[in-house]
């Protein structure tokens, strides 16, 4: 999924993958004649030039960098490497953005709810605490579906409630009425400058809804003690239900951003974070910890022979198998294109060999339908590597050398697994 660059310290570009070329829509000649400068507007080109002058003193070896190339939202990961060029990873966020924007859209549309809410149909009340006395006008009583003349004495602007703090008591919810009470108590004492609250009420119609309570002491006596308090019953019951909405969805979007789209598997940028907190807790608790870089061999060929649907049925495929076999604990993604990556908790060289195996024999079964009906099967070449424990500072250090394994793999003649084991390459089988 990523653009892939390497860069001159002045931002020449000297190599470009296929996947930038087609984010850019521009051809390789053109593009190895420029320099990543030209494809920002000049506000962006200052800002590029100070990263990449960050980076040249050394003062930073990853910067990240984000603009916007015609329609496209790209996010470009910046890194210099050993012959102090610059390798930078383009990544197309437009869809991100997209949906960060309708969350943005979402938290607007509730705060205009709330806004119009307070607008209308809110309920006003009039408390004298130390008589029990409760005036509310008629719309607190029919906020909440009830007929007015079984609430209230009369039908004036503002007269009292029926039995005042003992009918609200009454129809407040039962797990709500204590704490609201202690809110109101903690105000009538003067620890609040206002008093806030969120509690269920009974309806006449049986249903609870949710009702924010906001007031404030205005006459005290001489003693400070409370005489007078006013405030308002708004209904958020409708609010209440877009925020467990929004929630729901926020964490839908979290869900869908860790996903990669096609084989539904954990991203290369999730399993980056969660792969690291587990690199973490397997070095504290002193546990085995492996890592298998899985590349399907001769995939170019697939797509060029057969075309890019059947090179994603083969894709889906072995990610389909791959789920099937690994545990409950093991975490697995779509690590590049057709490369895919497992970790394995509790599981050392000779585990993590074992699973090789299991893939190995699980993928000498699958068959995938063409479009000329001819069978087609499919390889793959893996490279293995334990965590050291003691050695290894980042979890991407097993990674490096499960990839070495893994090129080892491929050039000693694909379909096999080779074992990294920390200072030696050697051939599993």
């Amino acid at each position: 999924p990523y653009g892939i660059a390497k860069l001159s310290p002045k931002g020449d570009f000297l190599f470009v993958n296929k996947k930038l070329l087609d984010l850019k829509k521009t051809s390789k000649k053109e593009m190895l004649g420029q320099t990543i400068f030209d494809f920002c507007t000049q506000d962006k080109v200052d800002e590029l030039k100070r990263l990449f002058k960050t980076l040249n003193k050394g003062l930073k070896n990853n910067l990240s960098f984000e603009h916007k190339y015609k329609d496209i939202d790209l996010k470009i990961e910046l890194t210099k490497d050993d012959n102090n060029d610059i390798i930078a990873c383009f990544l197309d966020v437009t869809i991100e953005k997209i949906l960060e924007q309708q969350v943005l859209e979402d938290q607007e549309n509730l705060k205009r709810l709330d806004d119009a809410i307070k607008g209308a149909n809110i309920g006003v009340w009039d408390f004298f605490p130390q008589e029990g006395r409760i005036l509310a006008n008629e719309t607190w009583v029919t906020q909440k579906k009830y007929k007015d003349k079984d609430f209230r004495k009369n039908s004036d602007l503002f007269c009292d409630v029926l039995n005042g703090l003992e009918k609200w008591a009454s129809i407040v919810h039962p797990d709500d009425l204590e704490p609201t009470v202690a809110l109101i108590e903690k105000h009538l004492n003067g620890e609040t400058d206002i008093y806030e609250a969120e509690f269920r009420m009974m309806c006449a119609d049986g249903k609870y809804r949710w009702i924010y309570d906001v007031g404030q002491v205005f006459l005290r006596d001489s003693k400070g003690t409370a005489i007078r308090m006013n405030g308002a019953h708004i209904d958020i019951t409708h609010i209440k239900s877009l925020q467990k909405e929004l929630e729901v969805k926020t964490e839908e979007l979290k869900v869908l951003a860790s996903l990669d789209p096609l084989t539904k598997l954990y991203n290369r940028r999730y399993f980056s974070e969660v792969s690291e907190h587990i690199f973490h807790l397997a070095q504290r608790d002193t546990v085995n910890l492996s890592v298998i870089m899985i590349d399907i061999d001769k995939f170019k060929t697939v797509n060029d022979t057969h075309g890019h649907k059947t090179g994603d049925k083969v894709i889906v495929s072995l990610s389909d198998a791959l789920q099937e076999l690994i545990r409950s604990s093991d975490i697995i993604c779509r690590y590049g294109g057709e490369e895919f990556l497992i970790l394995l908790p509790n599981t050392d060289t000779k585990g993590a060999t074992s699973m090789s195996n299991k893939i190995n024999n699980r993928i000498d079964e699958i068959m995938i339908d063409t479009n000329d009906k001819t069978p087609l099967k499919f390889t793959v070449s893996m490279g293995v590597s334990e965590v050291h424990l003691q050695k290894d500072q980042t979890i991407e250090e097993a990674i490096d050398r499960a990839d070495i394994a893994l090129y080892e793999a491929k050039n000693s003649g694909r379909n096999q697994v080779f074992i990294h084991d920390f200072l030696t390459t050697s051939k599993g089988y």
